[in-house]
């Protein structure tokens, strides 16, 4: 990923913690919609992947350096994301299902964990969406350059 975008992943976490942890926003109520859209984001990952190897820009990416991270391919630019999405949208489903657990345990309340735990769900969902829209970026820009190589 590039260094700009880690940076706003960082904050983006951060700024979702704090928002749900100052003004308890219960975002554990959610964890089945919230299960939801993360698994459409998934399926969406799969599908993306298995289009790309069957097409010919993987070909083509996987020649061409990228001109913000000299060191990689465009295509290794590409698996980056996807391999951070699709990891951020696993990490969200984990939580959300800790958070599935311990929705009705009021032992969770002395020690703030169950705030705790809402506010990682809260933050790790707006990085997957996020990571989502990265990727979307990404994916228009591939599908652009190759339709007007084809004009």
């Amino acid at each position: 990923m590039y260094k700009k975008d880690k940076v706003r992943c960082v904050c983006i976490f951060i700024i979702g913690f704090l928002i749900n942890y100052i003004f308890n926003l219960k975002s554990i109520s959610l964890v089945n919609e919230i299960l939801t859209v993360i698994s459409i984001l998934l399926g969406f990952y799969i599908t993306a992947v298995s289009t790309l190897f069957g097409s010919n820009i993987i070909k083509e990416y996987a020649n061409i350096k990228d001109e913000k991270a000299l060191s990689q391919t465009m295509l290794g630019t590409l698996i980056k994301y996807l391999k951070n999405s699709v990891l951020f949208a696993f990490f969200t489903i984990f939580v959300a299902l800790i958070c599935a657990l311990f929705k009705d345990k009021n032992y969770l309340d002395k020690f703030y964990l169950k705030q705790i735990i809402s506010s990682i769900l809260t933050a790790s969902t707006f990085l997957s969406l996020f990571l989502f829209l990265l990727l979307m970026k990404i994916f228009f820009a591939l599908f652009y350059n190759e339709g007007s190589k084809r004009r």
